[in-house]
């Protein structure tokens, strides 16, 4: 995507808005957005769930994925295997 050019700074927010990706629905285009993705005060670099939001961060498991996206939570399986594709981790499929 082209850098941003703004002749006025009172325009920043108004071309950010209208910028097509907005990964977290905030109204503000993601290459103006703050490095919060999913807006719950956690930068996404050091977010265990970029695009959901979860303020507390909470990690039961502590695979480093947040609860909110893992798809075992209560099972350390930090690469989201699911070869069945259910949505259930492979490390808690009973099947």
């Amino acid at each position: 995507m082209a850098p941003l050019r703004v002749s006025r700074p009172g325009r920043l927010a108004r071309a950010c808005a209208l910028r097509k990706a907005d990964t977290n629905g905030d109204g503000t285009g993601d290459v103006c957005d703050s490095g919060d993705s999913d807006g719950d005060g956690a930068n996404d670099e050091n977010d265990n769930c970029p695009a959901v939001a979860n303020a507390d961060q909470a990690d039961t498991d502590g695979d480093e994925i947040g609860d909110v996206c893992d798809n075992c939570p209560d099972v350390d399986n930090p690469d989201q295997a699911d070869n069945d594709a259910d949505g259930i981790g492979d490390a808690c499929d009973p099947v």
